[in-house]
C-alpha cells in the first residue's frame, strides 16, 4: 500500500538547554493526501486576510488574529500529536556522557522517537501509511536527522509483523 498521509513534524521552543525556553514542543501534524489541498487553500487564505508571510502564534500578537486562525483551521481535517518537554526539569549531568557537548541533540532525537512512534500507532490503528515531513532548519542537521530516523527510529518502532506505516522520508522549509 502507498503513503495515504503525510505527518508533518515541527517544533516550538528552543532545546537549548538551561538557556533556552522554558518548554519545547514537538508535534506531528497527520494530514491525509485527499485533505492537504483544501488546507493549504485555508492556510493560503488566512495568510493574505491577514496579510502575513507565514503563520507563527508567536508572531501573532493580537487574540483576534490567532481566534481567527484557530476557527479557520478548525475547520480542516487533520489530526495532531504533540511531545512536550519541561526543560527547566532537565539537568545537564544526568544525560548520557557521549552526548555532554551536545545534549539538545539528545533530547531532540529521544522526542523525535517518541513522536514517531505515536504516528506509527496512530497509522497502524487507522491502518493508514505516511509519508514524513520535517520542517527544515537549512543546516547539515537536517540530513543528520532524516539519517538517524531511517536508521535508529523507525527500525525500532516497527510493529510484530515487521511492516512500518512511515514511508519516505523529507525535509522541507516550513514556508514551502
Amino acid at each position: 500500500m502507498g503513503a495515504t498521509s503525510t505527518v508533518y513534524i515541527d517544533e516550538a521552543g528552543d532545546l537549548g538547554i538551561g538557556r533556552g525556553t522554558d518548554w519545547f514542543i514537538l508535534t506531528g501534524v497527520l494530514v491525509d493526501k485527499t485533505e492537504e489541498e483544501q488546507i493549504r487553500s485555508v492556510i493560503k487564505s488566512i495568510k493574505n486576510r491577514l496579510n502575513i508571510q507565514e503563520i507563527h502564534f508567536r508572531k501573532l500578537i493580537a487574540f483576534e488574529k490567532k481566534c481567527y486562525v484557530v476557527s479557520r483551521l478548525s475547520e480542516c481535517k487533520f489530526e495532531f500529536f504533540n511531545i512536550i518537554a519541561d526543560t527547566r526539569m532537565l539537568k545537564l549531568n544526568s544525560l548520557h556522557k557521549s552526548f555532554s557537548d551536545r545534549p539538545s541533540l539528545l533530547l531532540y532525537n529521544h522526542m523525535c522517537r517518541y513522536l514517531l512512534q505515536r504516528a506509527q500507532w496512530l497509522l497502524r490503528d487507522t491502518n493508514r501509511t505516511a509519508d514524513v515531513v520535517l520542517s527544515s532548519r537549512g543546516t547539515s542537521r537536517d540530513a543528520q536527522l532524516m539519517e538517524y530516523i531511517k536508521t535508529q527510529i523507525v527500525p525500532g518502532i516497527i510493529e510484530v509483523d515487521h511492516t512500518s506505516k512511515i514511508k519516505k522520508i523529507s525535509a522541507r522549509q516550513a514556508a514551502s
